[in-house]
């Protein structure tokens, strides 16, 4: 089996993103737009990571973004009906890890 680490953020579209430490617990998090790509993180959609691996044959996707999830199925979801099988971790709305 061949395992590719993509080392980035995932979302609906292209972008930046940065990580915003609340110093609250372990997991109190936000996730915000950025501007630039200096101290971020970039952003790709699951449309990109397909396209550059056309060679792979998609099974199992395991989503779990911290609160991501309304932006990752906002748009550009076409990909959904690539995978047999899709498993996602929900977030109750809480405002730890959105996008804003």
């Amino acid at each position: 089996m061949n395992v590719k680490l993509i080392s980035n953020a995932i979302g609906s579209s292209s972008g930046f993103a940065k990580i915003n430490d609340l110093n609250v617990a372990n997991d109190s998090f936000t996730i915000s737009t950025a501007s630039t790509h200096e101290g971020s993180i970039e952003i790709i959609s699951i449309n990109k990571i397909l396209s550059d691996y056309q060679n792979c044959f998609p099974f199992i996707l395991k989503i779990d973004i911290e609160g991501s999830e309304d932006d990752l199925f906002s748009s550009n979801t076409d990909w959904v009906a690539k995978f047999p099988i899709i498993v996602v971790e929900p977030h109750d709305g809480d405002s730890l890890g959105s996008v804003k």
